[in-house]
């Protein structure tokens, strides 16, 4: 009799165990994860206790996209939801309630309580390409996938600082193109550098141009330096470092399928860089360009025969 009472409480005890709540913090939840991709959104949880929900397009219209705030508050595995702003506007301060179910490096998976749904989030935050050594052998291209995920994200965002942060993120800089081409990237430079101002200055178009097809399906990379169909690159492939990673990207959405420009790895960054394709021949019109305009201020410079002969 003894040794079922000592089994029935180790029992109890394993149970209790076993079923016992894991404890969060707010801080644990601190991060930007992804919305199921049907949905197409992101969630950023803030360190300050604010959450910032970006769903593009909203469900039922289809159109732009919904920016809603909530505070949060993490008690024991359960958060707490209240709602206190929608598009920039006063929320209802609708309060709800959900329960961790799992917490890891690669993302968050949440209960309704009120529907007994649950959803799983991909962490976003985490991923940096910075830390990609583009001298390796191999380079993470799922990775690379998840970071022009979240660049099309933040791209769709109605807040237009989200945008120019995500235009600033993957676009290059001089010294990313001198990782290119060399001192040569200073022929190109005053070209692309016009070219991202106007990007930067019309980023609304740009969000307009990003969700006008839908939540994307999927990203595909093309390695152009493995592709036979990429020969459009290969005079470029020449000019460039063999150790830089090359990438045309496909992105297919749920209402069409669209090709984007060359991604590479560069200077340990993702970075987009519009015509690479041709800048071999970009850089020959330049030079050529140059050399006509220095013969015609040496000719000018020149002194004529008849001045020269003049007492």
């Amino acid at each position: 009799m003894k040794e079922y009472v000592i089994a029935f409480i180790v029992l109890i005890l394993s149970c209790g165990f076993l079923f016992a709540e894991r404890s969060y913090t707010n801080i644990d939840l601190v991060g930007k994860y992804e919305f199921p991709l049907m949905l197409g959104g992101t969630v950023e949880f803030c360190d300050s206790g604010i959450c910032v929900i970006t769903m593009f397009p909203p469900p039922l219209s289809g159109k732009g996209s919904l920016v809603i705030k909530e505070t949060y508050n993490v008690v024991g595995d359960i958060i707490y939801f209240e709602t206190i702003e929608k598009n920039g506007l006063e929320g209802d301060h609708k309060k709800s309630k959900q329960r961790i179910i799992s917490l890891n490096e690669k993302g968050l998976s949440l209960m309704d309580y009120s529907s007994g749904n649950t959803r799983l989030y991909r962490k976003l935050s985490d991923i940096h390409i910075n830390n990609l050594d583009p001298n390796a052998i191999q380079v993470s291209e799922e990775k690379i996938k998840e970071q022009i995920l979240a660049w099309h994200i933040d791209l769709a965002s109605e807040d237009e600082k989200i945008r120019l942060k995500a235009l600033d993120r993957l676009n290059p800089t001089l010294d990313d193109l001198k990782g290119l081409l060399g001192d040569d990237a200073k022929l190109i430079w005053p070209f692309m550098e016009k070219w991202l101002v106007q990007m930067r200055n019309s980023s609304d178009e740009v969000r307009k141009e990003r969700i006008k097809h839908g939540p994307i399906q999927s990203i595909i990379l093309i390695n152009i330096r493995t592709d036979k169909a990429s020969q459009v690159y290969e005079r470029v492939l020449k000019r460039i470092p063999k150790s830089v990673p090359v990438y045309r990207v496909v992105t297919k959405y749920e209402k069409a399928t669209t090709g984007i420009s060359t991604f590479v790895v560069v200077n340990k960054k993702l970075k987009l860089i519009k015509g690479l394709e041709i800048m071999p021949e970009v850089i020959d019109t330049i030079r050529e360009q140059n050399k006509d305009i220095n013969k015609e201020r040496d000719s000018g410079d020149q002194p004529t025969s008849d001045s020269g002969n003049a007492k």
